[in-house]
């Protein structure tokens, strides 16, 4: 159990992750639960200290992704000094399932043609 995955496999899979768009609900929670499954059995063997495991989290996350969620936790938690810590895990993952939240208002108005809702 000890060999189910090193340090190397793990910034591999983040150097990897970063590079794949993310986009809805469905990649948003893959990306999660890989990332919680990695990084809590290193984390659990003493190899991620607590500042790391979150701190990994943001950075695996694409480019685009993270710039449009940073805005958000910004406004939400306006305390927060990224200086000393990094993001949760749990605020990040807070204001990702709304960002990706499958049904919005718009999606109701289904009589209105999909142009006239700026939908494409």
């Amino acid at each position: 159990m000890d060999t189910r995955i090193q340090l190397p496999d793990f910034i591999m899979f983040l150097s990897e992750q970063v590079k794949k768009p993310m986009t809805n609900l469905s990649q948003w929670k893959k990306y999660s639960r890989k990332y919680i499954s990695q990084a809590g059995f290193l984390h659990r063997n003493h190899q991620l200290e607590d500042v790391e495991m979150h701190a990994y989290f943001w950075y695996g996350l694409p480019e685009d992704l993270r710039n449009s969620l940073e805005i958000k936790l910004q406004t939400k938690y306006p305390t927060h000094d990224t200086s000393k810590t990094p993001w949760t895990i749990i605020q990040i993952q807070n204001i990702a399932e709304v960002y990706f939240q499958r049904n919005t208002y718009s999606d109701k108005l289904y009589h209105l043609p999909r142009a006239a809702l700026g939908i494409r």
